[in-house]
């Protein structure tokens, strides 16, 4: 198949919202507003549990529905769309788009935005941040 024939290809146009429930969602938000609270220890720690883990499959889906231009980036004003056309309020949706941009560029790249996300996973998390942290402690100090 051709490069345009690959990219019209469901995986890659496919929503990926249906998976998540307007409360998940809200959850996320919530999650995600608290992203910029975190030490920069445990930003660095969840880009690279973003890296490799395969619990992610509805934040790739939900960063591809965002991705409005399929620029592979997020602008600012894409997520806030985005988050008002799933019926999150305008408020939250800003707050939420001001958190994923750390650097303060008006956009997020994917890695940026799943390591932003995975803290909604709440229990899994902490058990993920575990298993990263033992791995990552070679003197098991």
């Amino acid at each position: 198949p051709t490069a345009l024939q690959c990219v019209k290809h469901m995986w890659f146009t496919s929503s990926g919202c249906d998976d998540l429930t307007q409360e998940e969602i809200a959850g996320l938000c919530a999650s995600v507003s608290r992203w910029r609270d975190r030490s920069p220890m445990q930003r660095a720690m969840c880009l690279k549990l973003a890296v490799g883990c395969t619990c992610i499959s509805k934040f790739a889906k939900l960063f591809s529905k965002f991705d409005s231009d399929s620029s592979g980036i997020l602008e600012r004003s894409e997520v806030v769309q985005a988050l008002l056309s799933i019926g999150i309020d305008k408020p939250t949706a800003k707050k939420t788009a001001s958190a994923l941009d750390i650097n303060n560029d008006n956009s997020c790249e994917y890695l940026e935005f799943v390591a932003a996300c995975l803290s909604s996973l709440e229990d899994q998390f902490d058990e993920l941040l575990r298993h990263e942290f033992r791995t990552c402690d070679i003197g098991r100090e």
